[in-house]
């Protein structure tokens, strides 16, 4: 093996994630260019179409190929919307628009992640300038997996798996700190995947799902000196907690977590609810309900950024 050869296997080394995957083919016919991930430099020719495609590939020129995934899961062939009798989800029809690399607001840099945003293709190629207008990304919104969640690769999966192209990518673009991949790859050096179920906190107002027939929850806490993880218990789901069925695949329930300073007591708020899995998730915005057992310190909790609990 030539050193030039080790050094390409190397820069695509597999990312080790449900979502995300390398592959070393370099047939250009079948690649989907992606020149970058930030949002002011994207143009209509990045424009992507990945509708009914189960392991697409992207190409960073000058970098590497990747494969990607949307939803794979053993519960897939039990969801008659999806249609499917294979684990492998194919992405779903009408899937066209731009990856692009999402900082989610008041949370950590860590927290990062890329997202792709569904645009109406038809309307901006015939109206569209060279340049993507801001316009059009907000008449778009993210593509979602069957939990309602937002479909993302993860910058902890990234880092967890270097040398990544995709983490050379983002640093290139200014999107993320070349500090902030030295400060975690340490820590992430052994991270399991993060899969399309993985609640992962990086401050207490992140929102995460968990299944209304669990009675647990294992969250994966992303601290600026560690990367650990506690299992809660889910009674604070309280009406909209189910029993176990073997015979259906029930909705998730997207979770917010505050903590009451005066109390010294962490409440979960119920904010939306699937009915069923794969269908959308409705506003429910429950009052918030103590979060009475859980398995291991809160500590590790407690040190991650925090909004005031809002009572309403």
């Amino acid at each position: 093996m030539t050193w030039s050869r080790l050094i390409q296997i190397v820069k695509t080394r597999n990312v080790g994630t449900r979502l995300f995957s390398t592959t070393l083919k370099r047939n250009h016919a079948t690649h989907r260019n992606v020149r970058t991930f930030k949002r002011s430099l994207l143009r209509v020719k990045d424009l992507l179409d990945f509708s009914g495609q189960k392991k697409p590939v992207i190409f960073l020129p000058g970098l590497g190929s990747h494969r990607l995934t949307y939803f794979a899961s053993p519960l897939a062939p039990h969801i008659p919307s999806l249609d499917t009798t294979d684990k492998q989800v194919p992405f779903p029809a009408g899937t066209r628009g731009f990856l692009y690399y999402h900082s989610p607001k008041d949370e950590p840099n860590i927290a990062g992640e890329i997202r792709f945003r569904v645009t109406g293709v038809e309307t901006l190629r015939k109206t569209a300038p060279k340049q993507l207008h801001q316009e059009y990304f907000d008449n778009g919104y993210d593509l979602t997996l069957p939990n309602a969640m937002p479909w993302r690769i993860p910058l902890i999966n990234l880092i967890a798996n270097s040398p990544s192209v995709m983490v050379h990518n983002l640093i290139h673009s200014w999107l993320v700190k070349q500090a902030t991949v030295w400060q975690y790859e340490p820590m992430c050096s052994d991270l399991l995947a993060i899969r399309w179920n993985t609640p992962v906190l990086y401050s207490l107002n992140t929102v995460f799902s968990v299944r209304r027939d669990s009675t647990t929850a294992k969250l994966v806490l992303v601290t600026p000196d560690k990367i650990t993880t506690l299992t809660i218990l889910t009674d604070f789901l309280g009406r909209y907690l189910e029993m176990k069925n073997d015979k259906v695949v029930p909705g998730f329930a997207q979770i917010r977590l505050f903590y009451d300073r005066l109390t010294a007591t962490v409440f979960a708020r119920v904010e939306r609810v699937q009915v069923h899995f794969g269908g959308p998730a409705l506003i429910v915005n429950e009052r918030p309900r103590p979060v009475s057992r859980h398995l291991g310190s809160l500590n590790d909790l407690l040190s991650l950024p925090q909004s005031p609990l809002d009572r309403n």
